[in-house]
């Protein structure tokens, strides 16, 4: 198991900074704690790629009962994204971002967003103080998000594998990370959401 239990218990007490996919891996095992159906989603640049890990994000996608669908959730960010006041899938967020198409922030809670340390990647010395500025308003995190998410992936829930439709991107992609695995469109949806 990845986490222990004391790791709870300072959630309890303070607050941890953490890079985006230890975040979403805690998040994702409290939401199952709690009965939620979720699962992880994540993206890379696949155009203009740059030396440090602002390429990628990882976030969640969680299925809210009431509304009867999945939606897009970045605890990292503490955001949502809505079309016309409706909370929107990963896939179909994804999709609205490169079709330019008008969509909105609802920011899940007022805590601060931006980088209170020094937060570096360890290997490249990368300052992620610069990223954190550039997203703390609405268009600046929904143009990161364009970025970011310009191929999607969603974690396959019978393996250790993230899937992307994503054909004309798919050597880049896969040269990423060796977990990135390329299905056809239907494939990803039957794996991850079933028939349908």
């Amino acid at each position: 198991m990845l986490f222990r239990s004391d790791v709870f218990g300072v959630l309890k007490t303070r607050k941890l900074r953490l890079r985006c996919g230890l975040l979403h891996s805690v998040g994702l095992h409290v939401l199952r704690q709690l009965g939620y159906q979720a699962h992880a989603v994540a993206g890379e640049a696949a155009s203009d790629r740059g030396e440090y890990d602002g390429d990628g994000h990882s976030a969640l996608e969680v299925y809210h009962p009431a509304l009867r669908q999945w939606m897009f959730c970045d605890l990292d960010m503490k955001a949502l994204v809505l079309e016309d006041g409706r909370p929107m899938a990963f896939l179909e967020m994804a999709r609205a971002l490169a079709a330019n198409r008008p969509v909105q922030v609802s920011f899940l809670s007022p805590a601060t967003r931006h980088d209170l340390g020094d937060i570096r990647d360890q290997q490249t010395g990368f300052d992620f103080t610069f990223m954190s500025e550039a997203v703390l308003t609405e268009e600046g995190l929904l143009q990161w998000y364009q970025r970011v998410f310009e191929v999607p992936l969603v974690r396959d829930p019978g393996a250790e594998v993230m899937l992307f439709s994503d054909e004309r991107h798919r050597q880049v992609i896969e040269g990423v990370s060796r977990v990135y695995q390329w299905v056809p469109a239907h494939e990803l949806q039957r794996r991850v959401y079933g028939p349908g």
